[in-house]
């Protein structure tokens, strides 16, 4: 199933200290939640990014929609949450948190927001939401890192434009 499914279903099923069962339906169920959410948000903004030919711009204006506020405020929370959590060595306190910001973002922002993403031209509307959502998953795939290494490498460099194409 992987070093990060485990690791994931580790931090995400009880504290580090407390006894549990392991078994491969937890595993997968766990990953299924929150790891295969947060790939199938990357793949829809890779998808959509590339096709649209989106760069990430290095001074973006600050965002002006309902939706994006919202999820920048959320993606704010988080980042505090999760910091704090393993600052006091709560990582199931964190991974909860993650869990929540990465439901929030693929069912709500992402359903939300998809006419913005399919609106035909490359409008200043549109290229807010992809600077957005590539922010949310930047700064998401650095807060997994502890949790989930190899994937949280993954998604980082994929976000940074460091493999040939964002889907590989």
């Amino acid at each position: 199933l992987g070093a990060d499914a485990l690791r994931w279903y580790f931090f995400s099923s009880g504290q580090p200290w407390t006894p549990r069962r392991v078994f491969p339906d937890g595993i997968r169920e766990a990953t299924r939640q929150t790891l295969l959410t947060l790939w199938n948000v990357f793949s829809f903004f890779a998808t959509y990014a590339d096709l649209d030919g989106w760069q990430p711009e290095a001074q973006a204006a600050p965002p002006t929609h309902v939706l994006d506020r919202w999820i920048l405020s959320e993606l704010d929370d988080t980042v505090a949450t999760v910091t704090a959590s393993l600052e006091g060595f709560d990582a199931l306190s964190g991974s909860g948190r993650i869990a929540k910001f990465v439901d929030d973002l693929s069912n709500w922002y992402v359903r939300l927001a998809r006419k913005r993403f399919w609106h035909g031209e490359l409008t200043s509307d549109k290229r807010a939401a992809y600077a957005t959502l590539h922010a949310c998953l930047k700064q998401i795939a650095q807060l997994m890192s502890p949790y989930a290494p190899f994937y949280a490498d993954w998604l980082y460099q994929s976000l940074n434009g460091n493999n040939q194409t964002l889907l590989k």
